[in-house]
């Protein structure tokens, strides 16, 4: 039997969640506008926007694996959860594909890398070129897909996590995300060292495949487990061994430490922040996320200061997101009671 009506998660969120995520595509909007309009090289050397993915990851890690805890033992668990990414993630990304594709054809661009983002796979070709550059590369075979590379190590991690979490005890299951932390630890590190360069903080061939960043959701999805502090400090002692003195190592650490803190106290009921304007920009921000490139292009040739024009970039990303997700994806999210089974215990 079918459930008969939809269900929104929209009144269920954990106070403060929605605005650290509001925080975060700030951050990756800041990031990404700087870097386009080559406003400061050492900003992009830095790496604002991984940081800003990254706090995605890791609340995203905790959200899943809290849902997957709670359909433990239930009827149509597994059948129940695909259906509801698939339904939240598939239609804009079909839309930002679609749109991608048409600006490929009119450039006159091969479509053979269109096989990649079907299967999720955009991430772990080559080195990605200058995020948001309008022409393709053999990474980026079709404009304005940049940031769909973290849906794939989502996605990857969507076929994994809720087989671990159905299937192990809690305590195998910490073990398991220590040992998935530590793999993806000494994974990037490892191949920081062999291409350091003093020059640049990106100093790794593609920081965008999965194996590179497993890291942050299963740190996140720890973060929804009962004692987590244990198998943190273990994650925590590894990456600061592995660091060394590779300075942006200990960086992306604090940062880490910073981000499980805020995530923390918003699960504890003493959100860091309280903001409705930030919360809104955080349930908005899958949309924000996804056509931010599309828009970012847009006003590459508008006659005016950056000062105004960032602005009304992030009041257009604002209006577009909005629009999509009330008139296209919630009406589509409505329609995946026909396909959820019903909770059976």
């Amino acid at each position: 039997m079918k459930n008969e009506t939809f269900r929104s998660s929209l009144g269920q969120r954990i106070t403060g969640l929605d605005e650290l995520r509001g925080i975060a595509i700030l951050v990756v909007l800041f990031a990404h506008f700087t870097h386009f309009r080559k406003l400061s090289p050492a900003l992009s050397e830095f790496n604002l926007g991984a940081i800003g993915v990254d706090l995605f990851f890791i609340i995203s890690g905790y959200l899943i694996m809290k849902i997957l805890l709670k359909e433990r033992g239930n009827s149509g668990a597994y059948q129940r959860f695909y259906v509801r990414r698939i339904f939240r993630i598939l239609p804009l990304f079909f839309v930002a594909l679609a749109v991608g594709t048409l600006l490929a054809i009119l450039l006159n661009e091969s479509l053979s890398g269109l096989i990649c983002y079907f299967t999720f796979s955009q991430n772990l070709l080559a080195e990605q070129p200058p995020i948001g550059d309008l022409l393709p590369s053999h990474f980026q075979p079709f404009p304005g897909l940049a940031p769909l590379w973290s849906l794939a190590v989502e996605e990857h991690t969507y076929l994994l996590l809720p087989l671990l979490s159905f299937k192990l005890r809690e305590n195998f299951l910490k073990c398991v995300l220590v040992v998935i932390s530590v793999t993806g630890i000494f994974l990037k590190f490892s191949a920081a060292y062999q291409f350091i360069d003093t020059s640049t903080w990106m100093v790794y061939s593609n920081p965008h495949e999965t194996w590179f960043r497993m890291q942050y959701i299963a740190i996140g999805s720890l973060l929804a487990l009962s004692n987590w502090r244990i198998p943190f400090s273990i994650i925590s002692c590894v990456w600061i061994a592995c660091a060394g003195t590779y300075g942006f190592g200990l960086i992306e650490w604090f940062a880490v430490c910073i981000m499980v803190t805020l995530v923390q106290s918003c699960v504890n009921g003493s959100p860091f922040i309280r903001n409705r304007a930030l919360a809104r920009l955080g349930v908005l921000c899958y949309g924000i996320y996804i056509l931010h490139v599309f828009i970012m292009v847009g006003f590459e040739h508008l006659p005016m200061p950056n000062a105004i024009r960032f602005p009304l970039f992030l009041l257009t990303c604002y209006c577009v997101a909005e629009l999509s997700f009330q008139f296209f994806e919630m009406p589509i999210q409505k329609l995946r009671v026909r396909f959820e089974p019903s909770v059976k215990n």
